[in-house]
Formats: structure tokens, C-alpha cells, sequence
């Protein structure tokens, strides 16, 4: 896909955004930061639904559901799980500066970002953009020699060489043991410390298999609080996000439903190109719009 003009110029490559305001049933919601582009003044044809925000998303830590027995007694109360269904978990972006990348964001869209953490051994690092339910994460290389010797490392640095850009998507899923049997994959389990010492837990599977192939998607299950899922860090954003509403990428959209048995993902399967190509996210402003 052609990239569109924009104020994010990188070398030969743009990495731009535009933000689409949604129609609702009684006003239609207007953007606080739209850039001047011809193609913002469209108006997305889906009506925009109410989101929980960070603080509601951490909140699910101390919630409980209720199920009735089949004999009669009294319903068990049981904790509220994270990975109820597929979901989209986070975009990737990959940038030559993180920090710089970051700024635009919050300039131009109004969206913060928080430290993410260095990548131990892959010469790689990252910054989040919380969505609440969802994350954008910006990674670049942070070390080039070690990155030279990590195939992330490697990764991220060819595609940086481009521009910033989006270039893959994660879902999370609590059927993960089924798809990685699908794919005949072991799941591989990962940690990472935060700044503040606080050590986050997953598993995942697919990346390498994405990491040959952009365009198809990995899958996650976090093995965390809700509360400490990236998408509800505190982040001084402008606007309220809502998280990830939908995502162009090269993948075989069918081959994905068989994979994961599931169809509800506006994962919007466009052909040719090279991974994630667009990705909107949900606000109380609209939805905005990046694309590459």
C-alpha cells in the first residue's frame, strides 16, 4: 500500500494518521486532533460504542461472576478472567526512535505513552501507548550490536530502516494450548520487568511465524492481573481510547478463523503488502486512523 502524505517523514517512507469521527444516534462526535487530510472528513459508517477505560479495565481484578449450580444451591461466585475471547491485544510499530515516534503521537493524536522496558538480549526496547483494553507498543532497536545477533534484533532494524511504521498485530486468546496445536507450535513463556520492578508473565505463540511473515497475526495469553496488563497503565493522554477497533494486514483472514475458530475480529484482510498496513482505534473524539 502506498503511503500516504502526512506530517511523520522519515527517510523515504511517511508513517501518517487521520482521525474519522463516528456517528452516533444523536450528534456526530467531533475529532479534538485531526490532521488536514482530505480522507478525515469521512464518516465511519459503524456506530461508536461506549469502551472501559484503564481504571475500569483494572477493575476487573476485583470482580466476580456468578453461576448457578445444576442442583439448586446457591450460584458460586468466580473470579472474572482476562482472556474471556480472541481479542486484539496490541499492535506492533517500529521506529528508528521510540521517543521521537512517541511524541508525535501525543502531539498529533493525543495519545500517551509510558516506558515499556528493554527486550534482554534482543538489543531491542519498547514504549506502550495504553488503550484500556488494548496497546499500540513502539519498538526500536537499542543496541545495534546486539540486536545484530537476536533475530528481534534483526527484525526490528530492517523494518525501521524503512520509516516508522505498523508492521504486525497480536491477539490475545485463552485457547492458546489449541491454536499452538494447530500450528504445531510449543508456547513459549516470557517475562519482562517493568521500570518499577514489577514483573509482567505471558505466554505466546506464533512469533517466529510471524516474524517470517508480517502479516500473520501471534497470539498471547497474559498470565497477569488485569490490573497490570499494559493496556491499563496510567498515561496522561489527551483524549479517552478505547482500545483497537479494527486492523488491516496481509494475513489470509479464513486462515485465521480456522486457526482460532473465531470470526468476531474486525481483522480486515487486504492483499499484497508486507504485515499491518492499518490499524483504527477507538476514542471519544471518533476513531482514529493510523496507516502506513
Amino acid at each position: 500500500m502506498e503511503p500516504s502524505p502526512g506530517p511523520f517523514t522519515f527517510r523515504e517512507r511517511c508513517w501518517s494518521g487521520e482521525q474519522t469521527p463516528v456517528r452516533s444516534t444523536a450528534t456526530t462526535a467531533s475529532p479534538t486532533e485531526m490532521p488536514a487530510s482530505s480522507s478525515c472528513a469521512t464518516t465511519a459508517t459503524r456506530r461508536a460504542l461506549p469502551q472501559p477505560t484503564c481504571g475500569e479495565w483494572a477493575s476487573l481484578e476485583s470482580q466476580t461472576s456468578s453461576e448457578a449450580s445444576e442442583d439448586g444451591s446457591p450460584p458460586v461466585s468466580r473470579p472474572k478472567r482476562w482472556n474471556d475471547v480472541l481479542a486484539f491485544d496490541h499492535v506492533i510499530m517500529v521506529s528508528n526512535d521510540i521517543q521521537s515516534a512517541a511524541a508525535r503521537l501525543l502531539a498529533t493524536h493525543g495519545l500517551a505513552s509510558v516506558e515499556g522496558g528493554r527486550h534482554d538480549g534482543m538489543g531491542t526496547a519498547n514504549r506502550i501507548v495504553p488503550l484500556g483494553r488494548s496497546y499500540l507498543e513502539i519498538i526500536g532497536v537499542l543496541d545495534e550490536q546486539q540486536a545484530r545477533t537476536s533475530a528481534l534484533g534483526r527484525w526490528v532494524a530492517s523494518h525501521a530502516a524503512e520509516g516508522d511504521r505498523l508492521i504486525a498485530v497480536c491477539l490475545r486468546t485463552d485457547s492458546l494450548d489449541e491454536i499452538a496445536a494447530r500450528l504445531g507450535e510449543e508456547p513459549v513463556a516470557m517475562t519482562r520487568t517493568r521500570p518499577d520492578g514489577v514483573v509482567l508473565r505471558w505466554r505466546m505463540v506464533g512469533f517466529d511465524r510471524m516474524l517470517a511473515d508480517p502479516g500473520q497475526p501471534f497470539f498471547i495469553t497474559w498470565e497477569v492481573a488485569p490490573g497490570l496488563h499494559p493496556g491499563v497503565a496510567p498515561a496522561s493522554h489527551r483524549i479517552r481510547p478505547g482500545g483497537i477497533e479494527w486492523v488491516e494486514t496481509a494475513a489470509d483472514h479464513e486462515q485465521i478463523r480456522q486457526l482460532t475458530g473465531d470470526d468476531s475480529l474486525d481483522l480486515r484482510a487486504v492483499p499484497g503488502g508486507d504485515g499491518v498496513s492499518a490499524a483504527g482505534i477507538t476514542t471519544d473524539s471518533g476513531v482514529i486512523t493510523l496507516r502506513n
